[in-house]
């Protein structure tokens, strides 16, 4: 049988994991910042086992580094990160619209359905008050659920996550938000219209984008 106090420690290691994570990606931990299991324990009154378990999930999600020094630091990302991990969601993004293009030109009604309702929450979610990030990440992240593939559901996540430590919060700049709009209606539209050749390019050129920003966001920290 599972002990109560294994299911204790597993809910509260979840609970630090998911407060870590928002400090880590809202850059309240800073990248090269580590992390001491014995003070994360202390700060929100646990054991030590929750919070290493936690500490072991960060770093499980690419968010935290273990040195030779056995210390556990907050991801430090390098130049060549940003092309490895870029070049992963490149890879993830362009074979969900391979794979969901594929799908309608055989006729499937039911991904006809699914591209539709995909479409219409990412114009619906523009219409509401809520961060232009947040709908943007869900608008991609529903292209990869679109394939049904958990496995590449759950790496396309990490990769976004691990994004995040070198990326300015599009919020606040509407010139961005603009452009990514236009990216979007351009990516919607080669899914809708079976149009790979338009969807894979959209993909391209925008991640080129993203690129070459977050090389020059590295350079000035």
């Amino acid at each position: 049988m599972i002990s109560e106090s294994l299911i204790k420690n597993q809910a509260l290691s979840q609970q630090i994991y998911a407060l870590l994570k928002n400090e880590i990606l809202h850059h309240k931990l800073l990248p090269g910042e580590r992390i001491v299991d014995v003070q994360v324990a202390t700060r929100f009154g646990v054991s030590r086992t929750p919070a290493r378990e936690a500490i072991f999930q960060l770093m499980r999600g690419g968010l935290l580094e273990k040195r030779e020094n056995g210390g556990f630091y907050v991801m430090l990302p390098e130049h060549r990160d940003i092309d490895e991990i870029y070049e992963i969601r490149k890879m993830i993004e362009q074979e969900a619209v391979r794979k969901v293009i594929g799908t309608l030109k055989r006729g499937d009604q039911q991904m006809e359905q699914r591209v539709a309702a995909w479409k219409d929450r990412y114009f619906d979610g523009l219409q509401g008050q809520r961060p232009f990030s947040e709908v943007d990440s869900e608008m991609h992240l529903g292209l990869i659920a679109l394939t049904d593939n958990q496995h590449l559901v759950k790496l396309y996540q990490e990769c976004c996550n691990q994004m995040e430590l070198f990326r300015q919060n599009t919020d606040e700049y509407e010139n961005r938000i603009e452009k990514a709009k236009a990216v979007h209606k351009d990516l919607i539209d080669g899914v809708y219209t079976r149009n790979l050749a338009l969807a894979e390019e959209t993909i391209s050129d925008h991640l080129a984008l993203a690129v070459a920003e977050a090389h020059e966001l590295l350079d000035e920290q």
